[in-house]
């Protein structure tokens, strides 16, 4: 399924569905739009990181945009991941690391014994994970997915070479 990207009007429906009556949604909208270019997965992640760092938030009954006039939006979808993964625990996002030389579908098995965590410990991570957005939040009873493959790439990119050889000969072990 290939989706093409929203045109502004459906870029500001989209924004105003998921924050009723928000602020300034005209201007809001158009500097989204210009950097995701109608781009859906890009919106939402920009959405999420804007909630996170508060400046979205719902005060007094409606959802409010702080500084309107000062927007400081990523400019990149991996950008946008990169500070969302800024925001997450160490040893979550060392578990994710670990996933992430797995690939978008991860098996639990496997993974608990990469990350040498018993399974409880283990689910504990992954919900967290799943409440930062950053693994589906469809629950298998062998796998976890990545919400997105550029949550995956994002994470992926950031592991320096040598840390890559080592993981993936980590993995490679346990499989």
């Amino acid at each position: 399924l290939e989706l093409e990207p929203f045109p502004l009007e459906q870029t500001q429906e989209f924004i105003s569905r998921i924050f009723p009556d928000i602020n300034a949604l005209s201007e809001f909208s158009l500097s989204v739009y210009n950097i995701s270019r109608g781009n859906c997965l890009f919106t939402q992640e920009i959405l999420k990181c804007m909630v996170e760092d508060g400046k979205i938030l719902y005060k007094d009954n409606r959802w409010q945009l702080l500084e309107p006039e000062r927007l400081d939006i990523p400019s990149s979808l991996e950008e946008v991941i990169q500070l969302r993964l800024k925001r997450i625990d160490p040893e979550t996002k060392e578990m994710l690391t670990q996933a992430a030389v797995m690939g978008r579908d991860v098996q639990l098995e496997t993974l608990r014994q990469i990350i040498a965590k018993d399974q409880g410990h283990l689910f504990d991570l992954i919900d967290q994970s799943r409440e930062k957005g950053m693994f589906s939040p469809q629950k298998q009873i062998d796998k976890v997915n990545f919400a997105s493959d550029s949550t995956r790439k994002a994470l992926y990119s950031g592991i320096d070479a040598g840390q890559k050889v080592d993981l993936h000969r980590k993995a490679e072990e346990k499989i």
